[in-house]
């Protein structure tokens, strides 16, 4: 009786903590986080979806902070908002396994609020992710669910989503038939429920699929009609997105300059947004293009860009794509260790966007649903013992009012029930927990035994455990598998000579001591066919023991269009050669004779003639002369498409040349009645180093169009320095003329071959089309860019940007550049070698009267001859001649020189027809003094006489 006191002062303590309990600790539990929080974790997650694109890391730091305190306020419904767009930033980087583990974490949370929609959002998320990993089946099963719920609610824009990603998923399996009656099922959904980006979405994917299925031309259509709608949407990312998905479709057509064109104008939109990582992608894109077109230089350049952004990021799959487009780079440069050595880092990245922790987060997603049922129902079943405990306190009180002794029997009683609820709880845990372990075997096995490739389980050199798809691929029984080693199933031999058993067997050590493997593989069915393979061996821990897994894709079809695609790319290479040598060797043939027609017109128009003569005479120069500039622009691009033009690298001065080739325009300006203006800026520098013809050709180009197209007004050429380095520039031209104007659907076309704005121009105006090809590739070729603007009726502004390097004022710039030519004061005996009969005539008349003494040679056993029997100063001597050509007469010439040391050495000048840019240096090379470029004018010869 002693303890009756201190019981009964426990007792107002007692009633105090029920009413506590059940009343003052209610407004706690539910939830309701006080202002301050709210507005802390809006902003949280304002800066997650900020940094989503712009800096992946600082938004994982956000959404970890984030979710900390949404946690500790009881804010289920932002917590699972958190744990979703984690699972889309790890998605975006390649982290697979951290990706569905957010995702089911979020899926776990609106499971038991009950936000059915949500759920399927979720559900949705998880299928892309598993589509990613090419686990079409499981995806398909995610979407199928989201697609019930979302029906369920009546949520159209949710249902669109997933039939959307149902479709894309059967796509990427390779059923193009069932991927677009799925979109077909999105269009035909109510007009007045479809938004204009669940359309945009639907015809990306559309148009996606035609270009699986090889539908170029439908598919260029589909995602035309996209990219309208994200315009008129002003969504930046998708319109990059769009342009990307172009650009692979150009690409594919081979059209490289239009590829490069879409890829350039994702790249842009991305840089303005400030999203590094989806830029890097679009460089990649870039960089294969290069890498095709023959330019692995600059391919290298952004791909090692895109790789600095990878590691800044952890981005592993763009880090995987750039493995592989170098080990494609170097393949193609002929550096097969390099290429090799990529192909290995590639393969290692690969295996690790799934590995051991990928598969693990695949089976925990999986288990989540039938876990959470299980859930949902033992939370029930608290809520109503919850509720029994709370009227079994409230007898107790009476109790414990009525009699102490009445009160220490029940909190006996309810200690000993309180056990015992403690205890049964932690048995259902373990229940729990053991059916999780049950349930993941099953799906683990399941993953295993469904796979779309063949997998094995082995120990070092003898096959385990085998899927059913191994069977299939190997067209053998289980026992003839499990219990064998590997090399079994492979040749004698692989392609590369080397034994296939010790080559598999060198393997399998590398993979034990640590280092993951993929690689090509020839391997050998039952029957004895064999077929292509890409293998990945990995290891896995089981117990305490190391095995090894072995994944075996057949990618004999992959091989097979490959190597059809090699083959064609061949034919149609030589194709092309074949074709540009035949218009180049045209060309040629075309410009000697006119050549010999302008060359006579000058010669006739020098005597005495009369005016109506001298107009006609005129008339046959200018035709004439329009005719070799369209002659000279077919051989131009001729020599562009055969690479045969290379870049030269001399100091020039850059405003003597841009004054030049105004000054060359004036004329055909005066004659329209339009003004021609130049602006050169104060800070251009006089010298440059760089190739100062083709600066000249794109010039020339450009203001001859621009006078062409203006009938009123004036054309400008204004000159800036854009960007200096210490050792380069850039500088910026602009061709801006108020002609006629061209429509904005038809600049993007201007830089194609045979192109102008209106079918009507070329009726008008005349040309061939070819110029602004000319002056596109010329400009690529010199590492620049070029761009148009222009508004019908009102002008256009061509915009060319070029790199030089920085140069000094060369020793012999201090010469008169403009002195006219002359024919010297020297008088020379020369003996021509030559068997045109009209670049025999005309040059032999203009030398005789410079006072040249001219012997005439037409062939080379006859240069020969002359060679013998007279001494000459000078020898123009034809590189192609009958009965022996004049390199063959040169090395005889050069040879009897030094077998006579006393006869003087006779300059011999080429005359070569330097088709394709071939023949100059050989000349040189073969013991020539100078060359001069048929067809060839008088003035030509002139300059090249003197020494």
């Amino acid at each position: 009786m002693a303890r009756i006191p201190q019981f009964s002062k426990l007792i107002p303590c007692l009633v105090i903590s029920l009413i506590l309990l059940t009343g003052v600790t209610k407004p706690v539990m539910s939830g309701q986080p006080i202002p301050i929080s709210r507005d802390a974790l809006d902003h949280l997650q304002e800066r997650i979806e900020y940094y989503r694109y712009r800096d992946p890391s600082v938004a994982i730091e956000n959404a970890l902070e984030a979710l900390e305190l949404a946690l500790s306020l009881s804010n289920d419904k932002a917590a699972a908002d958190i744990y979703m767009s984690m699972g889309d930033i790890y998605s975006d980087l390649g982290l697979y396994d951290k990706s569905l583990d957010a995702y089911s974490n979020a899926l776990v949370i609106l499971s038991h609020k009950g936000k059915e929609t949500l759920q399927a959002s979720c559900l949705n998320s998880i299928g892309r992710v598993f589509s990613e990993l090419g686990l079409y089946r499981l995806a398909h099963e995610r979407f199928e669910q989201a697609s019930a719920l979302f029906e369920k609610q009546g949520e159209i824009t949710g249902l669109s989503n997933s039939l959307n990603l149902t479709g894309m998923n059967h796509g990427l399996s390779g059923d193009h038939d069932q991927a677009l009656q799925y979109f077909n099922e999105v269009l035909d959904l109510p007009a007045d429920s479809l938004d204009a980006g669940i359309r945009a979405n639907t015809y990306t994917n559309i148009g996606t699929v035609f270009a699986m299925r090889g539908d170029l031309q439908l598919s260029l259509e589909f995602l035309r009609r996209a990219l309208e709608i994200r315009v008129r949407l002003d969504d930046g990312l998708a319109m990059a997105q769009l342009n990307n998905k172009l650009g692979n479709v150009y690409r594919q057509m081979d059209d490289h300059v239009a590829a490069m064109a879409r890829y350039e104008k994702a790249a842009g939109i991305l840089d303005s947004l400030g999203f590094p990582v989806k830029l890097a992608g679009t460089r990649l894109l870039q960089a294969k293009i290069l890498s095709i077109t023959g330019d692995p230089d600059r391919a290298l350049a952004l791909v090692n860009h895109s790789m600095s952004v990878a590691y800044d990021h952890d981005c592993r799959s763009l880090l995987a794509d750039s493995y592989l487009l170098l080990a494609e780079i170097y393949r193609v440069m002929d550096d097969i260790h390099s290429s090799h050595a990529y192909f290995r880092q590639y393969a290692a990245m690969k295996d690790s966007l799934m590995n051991s922790r990928t598969v693990e987060a695949i089976s925990r997603a999986e288990t989540r649903t039938e876990l959470l049922k299980r859930g949902i129902a033992f939370d029930q079943q608290g809520k109503g013992k919850l509720n029994e405990k709370y009227v079994r306190w409230f007898v107790i009180i009476i109790l414990i009012l009525s009699s102490l002794s009445v009160i220490l029997a029940i909190s006996k009683l309810f200690s000993q029930r309180k056990a015992n609820r403690v205890l049964e709880h932690q048995r259902n845990i373990l229940k729990d927990t053991l059916l999780g372990h049950r349930i993941s075997e099953e799906k683990y096995k399941a993953l295993f035994s469904q796979a779309n490739d063949a997998i094995f389980m082995m120990d070092h050199e003898t096959f385990l455990e085998c899927n059913d798809k191994t069977l299939e691929i190997f067209k053998c029984q289980r026992e003839e598998i499990v219990g064998h080693p590997p090399y079994n199933f492979s040749p004698p031999t692989q392609p590369d000579g080397k034994d296939s058993k010790e080559k598999a067997l060198q393997l399998i050590n590398a993979c034990i001591e640590g280092r993951p493997q993929r690689f090509y593989w020839v391997h050998n069915r039952k029957d004895g066919t064999l077929f292509d393979a890409e293998v990945s061996l990995n290891t896995i821990e089981l117990g305490e023991k190391t095995y090894i897994q072995a994944i075996v894709r057949d990618i004999s079809e992959r091989v097979r269009t490959e190597r059809a695609m090699v083959e064609a790319r061949e034919k149609a290479e030589k194709a092309t050669e074949s074709k540009t040598f035949f218009l180049a060797k045209m060309s040629h043939e075309i410009r000697t004779m006119l050549g010999g027609i302008t060359s006579s017109a000058e010669l006739l128009m020098s005597t005495k003639v009369d005016k109506q003569q001298r107009e006609l005479l005129e008339i046959i120069n200018s035709s004439a002369d329009n005719l070799l500039g369209i002659v000279n622009e077919i051989l131009d691009l001729s020599k562009i498409e055969a690479g045969k033009i290379s870049l030269e690298e001399n100091p020039f001065n850059l405003h003597k040349t841009i004054e030049t080739n105004i000054n060359a325009c004036l004329q055909k300006a005066k004659d329209k009645g339009i003004a021609l203006f130049l602006a050169i800026h104060h800070d251009l520098p006089e010298y440059v180093r760089g190739d100062e013809l083709r600066l000249s050709q794109i010039l020339a180009n450009l203001l001859s169009n621009a006078i062409k197209f203006t009938n009123e007004g004036s054309v400008t050429l204004d000159v800036i320095l854009a960007k200096e380095k210490s050792k380069s520039l850039v500088v910026e031209f602009k061709v801006i003329d108020t002609g006629i104007g061209i429509p904005s659907n038809r600049i993007r076309d201007l830089f194609t071959e045979y192109s102008q704005s209106d079918l009507s121009i070329s009726r008008r105006f005349g040309g061939t089309g070819l110029g602004l090809n000319i002056v596109y590739r010329l400009v690529t070729l010199m590492k620049g860019t070029i761009e148009a603007e222009s508004e019908v009726n009102k002008g256009s502004c061509f915009k060319v940007r070029i790199p030089f390097r920085k140069s000094e004022r060369p020793v012999e710039a201090g010469k008169d550049e403009g002195a006219a030519i002359t024919s010297g004061s020297s008088k020379y005996r020369i003996l021509l070698a030559e068997d045109n009969v009209i670049n025999q005539k005309i040059t032999m008349i203009n030398l005789r009267n410079l006072g040249h003494i001219v012997d005439l040679a037409v062939n080379g056993s006859e240069a020969w001859k002359f060679y013998n029997e007279n001494e000459y100063d000078i020898i123009l001597m034809d590189i192609q001649m009958p009965e022996m050509d004049g390199i063959e007469v040169t090395r005889l010439i050069r040879k009897h020189e030094e077998e006579h040391p006393g006869r003087a050495r006779t300059r011999i000048i080429a005359l070569t027809a330097n088709i394709l840019g071939q023949d100059a240096e050989y000349c040189l090379s073969e013991g020539m003094d100078a060359y001069i470029s048929k067809p060839f004018s008088i003035e030509d010869v002139i300059a090249k006489l003197d020494p």
